[in-house]
């Protein structure tokens, strides 16, 4: 049975729609329920799919962000509204006129408080859901993990767990149609089933090796990385400051907003300084750095 964790909560149920319409438009399944002790909907996800839901939030509240912003300068500025145009055509026209206020409302709220996102930890308890006892604010939402990508060191130990896990697994199996082949052990009768399940071992051997394989070719590669990554931290030491940041830092916006556009920016630099490189891998190294040496809750 597919588990969900509360993901983001709204005071009215509009917006909370349109959020999870655009997750449904993005192949994301979500549920919504109503928390009637703290009067507010919840849209929950599932488990396994919390990195993907909490791009997916960054890209819905961008896209609406700018088009309430082009509503309001529709009078001043006509090029805005043109802009506003292509974001809801690339977004999938998921915003109506309709709601704008109050989608306008529920953004000023998550600017203002801390509640817009509940804790992905506790399970809901409803008929559908489960429900949320306790809810951290949305930067401990947002900032939780460290992005999609997988050092190749990291990857490595998973290839040898599984390289040996399945080996052994394979073999003690092998051995043991073998017994009952010689009735030494008498557990599987006749030809069928044990040629069922030596096939299934010998399907695990495989899956041993070759996962044996990968992990050989990326041993050659992680020392390359731990290289580039020791480089990429030190100029991130010498060059992205307390100082630095300060400069670049907007608190006109939330705390949210203010990171992901420093951490753009630190990208863009990144990119400039060492070349076309992976930008998941680039992300990782800027938040680790950065939850490592600032206070994410500050702007």
């Amino acid at each position: 049975m597919q588990e969900y964790s509360p993901f983001f909560q709204g005071e009215k149920r509009s917006v909370t729609e349109k959020l999870a319409k655009f997750f449904e438009q993005s192949d994301l399944e979500s549920k919504i329920h109503f928390d009637e002790e703290k009067l507010v909907y919840i849209l929950s996800v599932p488990t396994d799919k919390e990195k993907e839901a909490k791009k997916l939030y960054q890209a819905f509240y961008f896209a609406e962000r700018e088009r309430i912003e082009n509503m309001e300068n529709d009078e001043s500025n006509s090029d805005s509204l043109e802009e506003y145009d292509q974001s809801n055509v690339i977004n999938g026209n998921l915003f109506d006129e309709d709601i704008s206020e109050e989608v306008k409302e529920e953004i000023a709220l998550s600017e203002s408080s801390s509640s817009d996102i509940p804790s992905s930890e506790n399970p809901e308890d409803s008929q559908d859901t489960q429900d949320t006892e306790e809810t951290p604010d949305s930067t401990t939402s947002l900032f939780s993990g460290s992005g999609s990508y997988v050092m190749k060191s990291e990857k490595y130990n998973d290839y040898r767990g599984t390289f040996f896990i399945f080996l052994f697994m394979g073999i003690a199996g092998l051995i043991f149609v073998i017994l009952n082949i010689t009735e030494v052990l008498t557990l599987l009768y006749g030809i069928f089933p044990n040629t069922i399940m030596g096939a299934l071992f010998l399907f695990f051997i495989y899956v041993g090796i070759s996962t044996g394989i990968k992990a050989k070719q990326l041993r050659y590669e992680i020392e390359e990385e731990n290289q580039l990554t020791e480089k990429i931290n030190s100029w991130l030491s010498k060059n992205i400051t307390k100082e630095f940041l300060s400069s670049i830092s907007n608190k006109d916006i939330s705390v949210e907003l203010d990171y992901i556009k420093k951490a753009e920016t630190i990208r863009d630099m990144l990119l400039k300084e060492f070349g076309d490189l992976n930008p998941d891998y680039l992300d990782r190294l800027i938040e680790e750095y950065y939850s490592e040496n600032f206070d994410m809750t500050e702007n």
